[in-house]
């Protein structure tokens, strides 16, 4: 999870494996991932949804998911 947080600029400590760290850096990162797909696909809200199907749509067929989600 480190790498994930350095690429996603979210500062921290460092205090990696530690439940309570850990699930708020966990919390971080995905709060910045949605506003990185709203972002880039012009998304006003992510609902629930969506993220259900993401969860099955194969990594190489994302962005051709979200860009047709957004239109």
């Amino acid at each position: 999870m480190g790498e994930l947080i350095k690429y996603a600029n979210i500062p921290s400590d460092g205090g990696f494996h530690r439940a309570l760290f850990d699930s708020e850096m966990t919390t971080k990162l995905w709060l910045v991932m949605l506003d990185e797909m709203k972002s880039r696909y012009s998304l006003a809200t992510i609902p629930f949804q969506l993220v259900q199907k993401l969860t099955k749509t194969p990594k190489k067929s994302v962005d051709n998911f979200l860009r047709r989600y957004a239109n």
